[in-house]
């Protein structure tokens, strides 16, 4: 059994560090206090997280009833601790609890009753936590903006990207906002790698049945001014759009697609969700949609991509397209032969660049697998992505082991993956002439 919780950090705007999702939000397992040098080491070798590593050791969640509602635990991983490693795949900050929107699934009106105070976070408080980090020599591999309040509500904002770039220069910044604001005013000069702009709806009609208070026009603005590029660094517009049984037509997500083109966004992803007035259309993750091809995409919500581990049997060899949502994955031969050897061919295609490691019976077969033979095939039936050096092989010793559990995963940069898992069978052994 895995979790998420000893592989990321969530710091909430008060100073705490809590669960990595809303369900264990209420779970405090340390506090950043202003003022104060923050100790990682002491930190994550506290009660709190020593329970947590025992736990999942043993097979159990660390707290049965919330864990059951919670989007981070992956009852079929094996056990993974990042933390003792030094190891942070995603910092997430939440600079405020304040939001002018009030979404009907956001609990931040009800955490600004409950929850002690500050509701706003220092920069001086971040600084002491990525401090403290630093020091003792913990890698990060995403800082994203986001919490249950709306981060450019925090009028020092830029501030904790300039702090963030102070300690760890390297490591990519992500914001997610809702965009109801004028761009000069809320961000200034500063580069950030990736923004997330969350607009659930391409009309006004339909965005304010969910973003109440928002206004469309405002987000598409602030979309449109994001510059493309800061000191000749480049950055990243996301579109996110939840799918509500309110905006899911083809009209709109046809007219979504369009706006996507004329605001220069980069990627534009439509969110399966399992909340309130979800998508009835689009429940079924086999439901075609009427746009597709480069920098558009279907996503899930974490809930729903918790069950994304797929178990796919391989006794019969052949080729089979898995449609994953980091993109279009084949495997089109995995072989293997008396020789005790094993052969997996095939080709990847992705809006985004991603890694592939390739796990047999538990081992790491390829640390990063690399794309680069020439497939003018799979150019020519997607051309929309361009790229026709898509294909991968690689051939490896079975340890003599009939039964091979393969385990693909894909990952990106920015901490999203998938894997998808595979049992296969070797021939057997022929008899040998008496």
């Amino acid at each position: 059994m895995n979790c998420d919780i000893l592989s990321t950090l969530y710091i909430r705007a008060n100073g705490e560090i809590v669960c990595y999702d809303d369900a264990g939000a209420q779970i405090c397992l340390a506090h950043v206090q202003a003022g104060k040098t923050f100790s990682p080491s002491s930190a994550f070798e506290n009660s709190f997280y020593q329970h947590i590593r025992e736990s999942l050791q043993a097979g159990r969640a660390p707290w049965t009833e919330v864990c059951a509602k919670c989007a981070m635990l992956r009852p079929q991983e094996q056990f993974l601790d990042l933390l003792s490693q030094k190891k942070i795949k995603t910092l997430q900050v939440e600079p405020t609890l304040a939001c002018s929107i009030k979404c009907p699934g956001c609990t931040h009106l009800l955490d600004i009753r409950q929850r002690r105070s500050p509701h706003k976070l220092t920069p001086e408080s971040f600084g002491a936590l990525l401090s403290g980090l630093m020091e003792e020599g913990y890698t990060i591999d995403l800082i994203e903006y986001c919490g249950n309040g709306e981060p450019l509500n925090n009028p020092k904002f830029s501030d904790f990207v300039l702090v963030g770039r102070e300690y760890y220069p390297q490591t990519p910044q992500r914001l997610v906002t809702n965009g109801n604001f004028e761009f000069s005013k809320s961000i200034g000069d500063v580069f950030i790698d990736e923004y997330m702009i969350s607009c659930d709806g391409a009309v006004q009609e339909s965005y304010e049945q969910y973003r109440m208070g928002g206004d469309i026009q405002k987000v598409m603005t602030f979309m449109k001014d994001i510059p493309k590029f800061v000191a000749g660094r480049k950055q990243k517009k996301i579109w996110k759009y939840i799918l509500f049984e309110f905006n899911d037509s083809d009209e709109e997500l046809l007219l979504a697609a369009e706006l996507r083109e004329k605001l220069d966004v980069d990627e534009l992803v439509f969110v399966r969700t399992h909340s309130g007035y979800k998508s009835i259309r689009f429940s079924n993750p086999h439901q075609r949609p009427p746009v597709w091809g480069k920098g558009i995409r279907f996503d899930f919500t974490p809930l729903q991509r918790r069950s994304r581990v797929v178990y796919r049997p391989l006794t019969a060899v052949g080729p089979r397209l898995i449609s994953m949502q980091l993109g279009l994955l084949m495997i089109d031969e995995l072989s293997g032969n008396t020789q005790e050897t094993l052969k997996l061919r095939g080709w990847l295609l992705s809006g985004s660049d991603v890694e592939i490691q390739i796990w047999s019976n538990g081992a790491l077969v390829s640390e990063q697998l690399e794309l680069g033979i020439p497939r003018p095939d799979v150019g020519d039936a997607f051309p929309d992505y361009e790229k026709d050096d898509s294909g991968f092989e690689l051939v490896w010793n079975s340890a003599h082991l009939h039964e091979i559990k393969l385990e693909v995963v894909i990952s990106d940069r920015f901490g999203r993956s998938e894997m998808f898992r595979y049992d296969f069978q070797k021939p057997e052994m022929p008899a040998e002439a008496g």
